[in-house]
């Protein structure tokens, strides 16, 4: 009877995803410009990736202003489209490429309608506690790539 490898020997790196993280920081670096925070120096968010294969992402600057009124749909176009520079959301399947350190992600509902059935790639950096993401947008022709760097800690309980 042959040996099978079991699953955490295979996939060390998606078995290490599986769990809570916490945003410490998102930056956008690109050649020949400064990094920029496009949330701001403290960035609140939580990335669970779930055994079963599902993922979820939620971002936001913190100190958006409120919408006005008490209701969700109470705001005006101005409110919501401030509100909405300031947010990332989505959910879907993820898979892990663990001879690249690449997982990608497939929103299948986002606050961006284009990110459904997109294939979102991050390349993975795990330090104990500590799970770097980085994903390279390109931008219009002759403008540099960017590459947005997100470090997440390992919520535990507590």
């Amino acid at each position: 009877m042959p040996h099978c490898e079991d699953d955490a020997q295979r996939r060390p790196i998606a078995n290490a995803l599986v769990g809570v993280w916490t945003l410490r920081s998102y930056s956008d670096i690109g050649e020949g410009v400064a990094p920029q925070c496009p949330f701001g120096d403290d960035p609140e968010g939580l990335l669970i990736y779930t055994l079963d294969g599902f993922v979820s992402a939620v971002l936001m600057a913190r100190g958006r202003p409120n919408l006005s009124g008490n209701e969700f749909t109470d705001g005006t176009a101005a409110e919501y489209a401030s509100a909405g520079k300031g947010f990332i959301g989505y959910t879907g399947r993820y898979e892990m490429d663990e001879e690249r350190s690449v997982v990608t992600h497939r929103p299948s509902v986002a606050f961006a309608p284009n990110m459904v059935d997109s294939f979102q790639e991050r390349l993975v950096e795990l330090n104990g506690a500590v799970l770097v993401l980085t994903a390279e947008h390109s931008q219009s022709p002759g403008l540099p790539t960017i590459k947005s760097r997100l470090e997440w800690v390992r919520v535990t309980r507590s």
